[in-house]
């Protein structure tokens, strides 16, 4: 969008206190270039146990704590939504199955980014390029902060609901919304700064918040599991009367089992921070949706011991209405397990989406100093603080849970559906490229036709408002790209905003990567 710092640097033209600013920051010889040892980049420091637990921290989020009742509203029977749970991580293994051989192929972060601008970006000068922007515009505009302000408001209620008893009824019908809001917005500049200051604080706090919440997940299973050893388990209907097979509920159905879900292709996006990628990338995702996939339909079965199918579908925290049934006061260890995950998943889209910005700036598709990094911590500082701005602006727009969920998933199946068409395109433009692992076919086949269902049928059999503000907002990123991204064209006094910012923030210019 603008010209790279450094090429401005080595212009003859430029004032001496210009030249006086960025020795400053030790951006500046005398010869113009840039110091060789400030041509920094971000390091591999994560290894195969940080990378599933990064993929872990993404999915056992939000969703396996909001979405068991509309599952099972939706399917209409125990055993269609356990059917559910299971294809719903049957699909998200093969859609991540060929990012797996993606991500070896353009062995870049930026994960769909980076497989869109090499499979279509100089095909045609205008329209090869656009896919990767509308991703990028879509991930940074909707999806990351719509997820971010889900994860904020769900830890804010775990952390609200303790202190509710002690509180008066005037003072929650008056100051209820605000408290909430404050404490989700403190939650989304806690797990800003963790990102800011270091990537191994990131990875530390990231593992411990992964541990401690697969273990409230244990904890709800071994509920369950007493529950039907010790004979108390209700009389559990596991069959499919009633099962529920409209075009529309089939949807609905799927979008919630597989929002719970979603998070799987994301580890491709910081490839170029993993040791190993060739091998750990795999594996993380295979070992990380088997751990998932247990997880969420075991947590189900757990929640039928106890629960009624009226009180799963109308209960707003079936986890927590689970566990003070089992364990009384015992429940606390619920109520912080899901107030973790929804934390872990707060810190963990941020890491993601920091690095979504860093490689888009880095290939000329946002503000450049969105790519700098921080001269002494070594993280894309820029580009996170533009994440925890992003989620705090969803936060306050007061949207329900519901619809940013719709919003999240109609847009992310689209793209998948072109990641997978990415598959086909590289295989014959690359024949040669390294693919240590090559997904058959038919599986990205199959995730396309998928994908475009859960696009289209509910706009057909339910066309709501959101759907339309959806594509809106793409076409809003296409009227964006034509004179920002294709035309070049440059905002006024944008150049000495960055020069400011750069030396306040002291971050300079990532290491040059090869265009994708």
């Amino acid at each position: 969008m603008t010209e790279n710092l450094t090429d401005s640097i080595n212009k003859t033209n430029m004032s001496e206190s210009d030249k006086t600013d960025l020795k400053i920051i030790g951006l500046y010889e005398e010869n113009g270039n840039l110091p060789e040892e400030q041509k920094i980049h971000l390091k591999r420091d994560i290894g195969l146990i940080s990378a599933i637990n990064l993929i872990l921290n993404l999915i056992i989020g939000s969703g396996i704590f909001l979405t068991p009742g509309t599952v099972l509203s939706e399917s209409g029977s125990i055993g269609m939504s356990l059917l559910v749970w299971f294809l719903s991580g049957i699909i998200s293994l093969m859609g991540a199955l060929a990012f797996a051989e993606l991500s070896t192929v353009v062995p870049k972060s930026g994960g769909s980014y980076a497989y869109f601008q090499t499979a279509f970006k100089d095909l045609h000068p205008f329209l090869g390029p656009l896919p990767g922007f509308l991703f990028i515009w879509i991930m940074m505009i909707i999806v990351v902060p719509a997820d971010l302000a889900v994860v904020a408001l769900l830890f804010a209620n775990y952390v609200y609901e303790p202190v509710r008893p002690s509180l008066s009824p005037e003072f929650h019908a008056n100051n209820e919304v605000l408290v909430k809001n404050t404490i989700a917005a403190a939650t989304l500049v806690a797990v800003g700064i963790i990102n800011y200051v270091s990537v191994k604080l990131y990875l530390n706090t990231q593992n411990l918040i992964s541990f401690l919440k697969l273990s409230g997940c244990a904890f709800v299973i071994v509920g369950g599991i007493y529950m039907l050893i010790s004979g108390k388990a209700l009389n559990i209907n596991f069959g499919f009367e009633g099962t529920k097979t409209t075009p529309h509920s089939l949807a609905i159905v799927f979008y919630a089992g597989l929002y719970s879900y979603d998070g799987w292709s994301w580890v491709t996006g910081v490839t170029e921070e993993i040791k190993n990628p060739d091998k750990n990338i795999i594996r993380s995702i295979l070992i990380g949706l088997l751990i998932v996939t247990l997880l969420f339909i075991s947590m189900n079965v757990a929640y039928t011991t106890t629960l009624t199918v009226d009180e799963i579908i109308s209960g707003s925290a079936v986890a927590v209405e689970f566990g003070d049934r089992v364990f009384g006061p015992g429940k606390i260890v619920v109520s912080i397990a899901v107030a973790l995950s929804a934390l872990g998943a707060a810190l963990s889209l941020i890491f993601y989406a920091s690095r979504l910005g860093y490689v888009a700036a880095r290939e000329g598709q946002m503000w450049e100093f969105i790519c700098f990094i921080h001269r002494r911590r070594l993280t894309p500082a820029p580009a996170v603080i533009l994440q925890v701005v992003l989620g705090l602006g969803y936060l306050f727009l007061g949207r329900g849970m519901d619809t940013l969920i719709n919003f999240y998933m109609f847009l992310m199946w689209i793209f998948y559906g072109l990641t997978m068409a990415t598959v086909f395109v590289l295989r014959r433009r690359m024949p040669l490229a390294n693919r240590p692992f090559k997904v058959p076919l038919v599986i990205p086949a199959v995730v396309i036709v998928l994908s475009t269902a859960l696009a289209v049928i509910p706009i057909f059999t339910q066309p709501p408002m959101q759907y339309i503000v959806c594509l809106l907002l793409t076409s809003l990123g296409v009227l964006f790209y034509y004179p920002f991204i294709y035309k070049r064209m440059k905002l006024p006094y944008l150049d000495d905003c960055q020069r400011v910012l750069q030396k306040w923030m002291d971050v300079i210019p990532a290491k040059e990567e090869p265009p994708l």
